[in-house]
């Protein structure tokens, strides 16, 4: 399946049942206002309208960017952005122009959805409708900028209530955190148990970055799906994982990519993690001399963390010391041009914490390097004849956990426990 840029992909705005009208109830009307009928059905809160679909003669969109994910693997995850720019010499979507069959309705906050066949790429909302004129050329743009479902949380504010919930695993509080009546949270949620138990809490913070204080104390991963599920995974999921995609330069081996980044870099090296239990507030450290005596001290804090005691911690902080304590060879990313990937469903599917393999043969000098990585963010690049995807990737704790009854991962001596 080889792709045309553009002309692949679908881009749907939820501009409600007034713009798309259709057999849906109306209030009064003498055939669609008839109450118990099974014809004129009550429209759903929001109604998507396709705005891009050149498969089908709705050409509208210049380009789109998509970018979604963290910097490093010690930050949280954030909002995910995209920009769609549309050719809008008509002024469709213009929000001042009354003749727009969408007037009144381009407005923040409509939900908007960009996908290829049926895989999805973004799911989120608009925050905003910039319109740009340059007489010049005679061509009127307007530029779309999006926004995915942590947006939403980072404008919600938490209720004080007394101290309550000590006992919570990581992710029942998140769930908790979902589920509180204050917070208007209108997307699809996944979300795992985790395996940090928590102290008690009073809420009273920011929804978005208590959420994420919540998966720091997991050592999780927190984050939207280019489908727009709010996604929490504990820090095991990635632990024994087969890689679902191999990326290489030798073209028999795996999907060919056009450019690679790869990195050994001081930004991911420590011998000293700090942090404090919110419970007990005692400060505790994890220390290696011997890594110190080859790179300096190099510190990580943690900050306060919402762990019941502190041995969960201590136990954190052993983690984090163990995972950054020693230099580590990783590939920072891949740029892949979509137009000649073979297997496009496969690239295109790819999410944020799913593992892929990773190759690279240094000009036939010595052996092949692969590793497996983590996708830590996925990026889009589109316009009318081009399309570029940017991985970017940290390393998969490759040590061998245990498992208990897997013949592979359940030999006792030979597969570490995870805490």
């Amino acid at each position: 399946m080889s792709l045309a840029a553009l002309a692949d992909v679908t881009v749907e705005i939820g501009f409600g049942v007034n713009a798309v009208g259709g057999d849906f109830f109306v209030l009064d009307d003498p055939d669609q206002g008839e109450l118990d009928n099974t014809t004129y059905l009550l429209a759903p809160d929001t109604v998507f309208v396709v705005v891009h679909d050149p498969a089908n003669g709705v050409n509208t969109v210049r380009s789109i960017e998509t970018n979604r994910g963290r910097n490093r693997e010690i930050d949280e995850y954030g909002t995910g952005t995209a920009t769609v720019v549309f050719n809008d010499n008509d002024r469709t979507f213009d929000p001042a122009y009354n003749g727009s069959p969408y007037f009144g309705q381009i407005v923040p906050m409509k939900r908007i959805a960009i996908r290829c066949g049926n895989i999805n790429l973004f799911a989120g909302w608009v925050d905003d409708w910039r319109v740009t004129y340059e007489p010049g050329d005679n061509l009127s743009r307007v530029t779309a900028s999006c926004v995915d479902a942590f947006a939403i949380l980072a404008n919600q504010k938490l209720s004080e209530i007394a101290p309550a919930h000590s006992g919570d695993l990581s992710g029942e509080r998140i769930t908790r955190v979902l589920d509180r009546g204050e917070i208007n949270f209108p997307a699809s949620r996944a979300i795992d148990d985790g395996n940090s138990t928590l102290g008690a809490t009073t809420f009273g913070e920011n929804a978005a970055a208590y959420l994420q204080a919540c998966s720091r104390a997991e050592a999780g991963y927190l984050f939207v799906t280019a489908g727009g599920t709010f996604t929490f995974h504990g820090r095991t999921a990635a632990l024994n994982m087969p890689a679902d995609v191999t990326f290489s330069d030798d073209p028999d081996a795996g999907i060919p990519y056009q450019s690679i980044a790869q990195r050994s870099s001081a930004d991911l090296l420590y011998n000293l993690v700090t942090g404090v239990s919110e419970t007990t507030g005692n400060p505790l450290v994890a220390f290696d001399q011997e890594a110190a005596d080859g790179a300096f001290i190099r510190t990580l804090p943690l900050g306060t963390l919402f762990t019941i005691d502190d041995t969960q911690t201590q136990n954190l902080l052993d983690f984090h010391l163990e995972r950054f304590k020693a230099p580590e060879l990783r590939f920072q990313g891949v740029t892949v041009n979509v137009a000649a990937v073979d297997d496009v469903t496969s690239v295109l599917s790819l999410d944020l914490t799913d593992v892929v393999s990773v190759q690279r043969s240094p000009l036939s000098v010595g052996a092949m390097i692969d590793r497996l990585s983590l996708v830590d963010g996925v990026s889009h690049h589109m316009t009318s004849g081009s399309w570029t995807m940017d991985l970017t990737f940290a390393n998969v704790d490759t040590r061998s956990f245990l498992v208990l009854d897997d013949p592979v991962f359940g030999v006792l001596g030979t597969n570490r426990l995870a805490f």
